[in-house]
C-alpha cells in the first residue's frame, strides 16, 4: 500500500464493556464465524477474515504485537519474531480484539502498538481468553479434572483445544487470583474468577 493511500488513524478507544459482555461477544463472533478449538488462527484470518499475519523484521521487532487496520476486511497483524507458537496465537487472539472491538470491524481505522496495559490491553486480553478459551469448555474441562490442570497428564487445556494455547488459560486462571479484575487488569480477565462464586 503506497503512503498516499494509507487512511488517516484514529486514537484507540476503549469501549469500556464489562469483563462479561467482552467476553460474551468474543464467544459470539468465534461460533457465528466458525472458529473452534484446535482452528489454525493464522489461516483463520488470512481465509476468513481476509487480514494478514506477519512476523515481524528482527532488527526491529514489536515486543509482542502489533495491528493496523485500515478498513474492513483490511488488516495486518504483526508479531514478534522472538515468540513461541502458543504465545503467538494468544497475540493473534488479542490484536483480533483491537480490530473487533475498537476498530469497530474496519470501520475505524487504527493502529495499535502495545505500549504497556491500559483498559484497551485489558479489554483486547479479555477478548482473546474468551475468543480461544470459551467459558463453557473451560468450566467443563476444569469439572472433569477437579481444577487439577494436569490432571492425568492431560491438562485442562488439551480437553478444551486441539493445541496448547497458554495465554487464554493463564488469563481464566489469572482470574481467580485476583478479587477485581479492575484492580489488576493484566490478570484479570477470562472470567476464571467467576468459577470460585
Amino acid at each position: 500500500m503506497s503512503k498516499t493511500s494509507m487512511p488517516v488513524f484514529h486514537p484507540t478507544v476503549p469501549t469500556n464493556w464489562s469483563e462479561a459482555q467482552i467476553g460474551g461477544v468474543a464467544e459470539v463472533i468465534a461460533k457465528k464465524l466458525g472458529f473452534k478449538p484446535g482452528t489454525d488462527i493464522k489461516a483463520f484470518v488470512e481465509n476468513e477474515l481476509g487480514g494478514t499475519v506477519e512476523v515481524d523484521d528482527w532488527r526491529n521487532p514489536a515486543p509482542t504485537g502489533e495491528i493496523q487496520v485500515r478498513g474492513p476486511g483490511k488488516f495486518t497483524i504483526w508479531l514478534s519474531p522472538y515468540t513461541a507458537p502458543a504465545r503467538d496465537v494468544f497475540t493473534i487472539a488479542h490484536e483480533l480484539g483491537h480490530y473487533f472491538l475498537h476498530s469497530k470491524i474496519g470501520k475505524i481505522p487504527i493502529e495499535v502498538k502495545r505500549e504497556g496495559n491500559n483498559r484497551v490491553e485489558w479489554e483486547a486480553n479479555c477478548f482473546a481468553a474468551s475468543f480461544l478459551l470459551p467459558e463453557k469448555a473451560f468450566r467443563k474441562a476444569w469439572g472433569e479434572h477437579d481444577g487439577n490442570i494436569t490432571a492425568s497428564g492431560r491438562s485442562v487445556l488439551t480437553c478444551c483445544r486441539n493445541e496448547f494455547q497458554a495465554g487464554a488459560c493463564f488469563r481464566r486462571i489469572g482470574g481467580a487470583l485476583t478479587a477485581s479484575p479492575a484492580a489488576f487488569p493484566e490478570r484479570g480477565c477470562g472470567g476464571f474468577h467467576r468459577l470460585q462464586a
